[in-house]
């Protein structure tokens, strides 16, 4: 297995299109982008001979040089958790939006980042707005993170020997941290 740096941003753009625009435009000195609160709206309307008034279909801003990833979700549901990759990291990367992780929802994207079939980095992005009267989140999150707070257990020992972090290291202890 190679080593490449792989950059990864992660930005709240409170439901802006313009906002998610430029992210994408401007992002080149990232190859992920995480996105919380992405604008997700009516991106066609399908029509039909038995509904002429059409359906309206959501989704996310495009772009020719990204990919998007949606959480799992269904039809009519918002998602408030999307990520983008760089076509161009497809040369070296495969990106695996795992749809059947259990933290996997319209709230929140596990992404794997693989070299040939070796998971390199688990990417969590969720998003949590914090009632007025508090949050339980690590008790709602505890149970699911153990595998991948093992896996830090075992990066943190490689890490002093290798002098290599992967992206996920950084990424799930400023996730962990957030509880």
């Amino acid at each position: 297995m190679s080593l490449h740096q792989i950059r990864v941003k992660s930005v709240n753009v409170h439901r802006s299109n313009a906002r998610t625009h430029s992210m994408l435009e401007n992002g080149s000195e990232f190859e992920i982008l995480l996105i919380q609160e992405p604008w997700f709206d009516v991106v066609a309307t399908l029509h039909s001979d038995t509904d002429p008034t059409g359906v309206s279909q959501l989704g996310v801003a495009m772009h020719p040089e990204w990919d998007a990833h949606l959480p799992k979700h269904r039809n009519g549901q918002i998602c408030k958790a999307i990520a983008y990759s760089k076509k161009s990291l497809v040369c070296s990367h495969i990106i695996d939006n795992v749809l059947n992780h259990p933290l996997a929802n319209p709230n929140s994207i596990i992404l794997d980042v693989k070299e040939d079939s070796d998971i390199i980095a688990r990417l969590v992005n969720t998003y949590h707005a914090v009632p007025h009267n508090g949050h339980m989140l690590e008790h709602q999150y505890a149970p699911h993170l153990s595998e991948e707070h093992s896996y830090l257990q075992g990066v943190r020992g490689s890490v002093s020997q290798t002098r290599a972090c992967p992206v996920s290291f950084v990424i799930l202890l400023s996730f962990i941290y957030r509880r």
